[in-house]
């Protein structure tokens, strides 16, 4: 049987989306949080598979991204 979901999936406004978007744009941090809330956002990917993405995973002519399993160590996130 196909897993069903426990709980209700909770679905963004779009002024949701873009508060939330700008408030990652105003965050002073080294990390671009509004590129990956935007990916994340548009692809429905999870934070593991946002923040183990690398450039290579990402067909810029295709317009797809590649989620492949990643090896732990300690430069991939959980």
């Amino acid at each position: 049987m196909p897993k069903a979901l426990k709980r209700k999936v909770k679905v963004f406004a779009t002024d949701e989306c873009e508060r939330i978007v700008k408030a990652a744009k105003d965050c002073q941090a080294d990390l671009k949080w509004d590129l990956l809330i935007l990916v994340a956002l548009m692809t429905g990917m999870r934070r593991g598979e946002l923040l183990n993405t690398i450039w290579a995973n990402i067909d810029f002519k295709a317009r797809t991204i590649e989620v492949s399993p990643k090896k732990n160590t300690k430069h991939t996130w959980d």
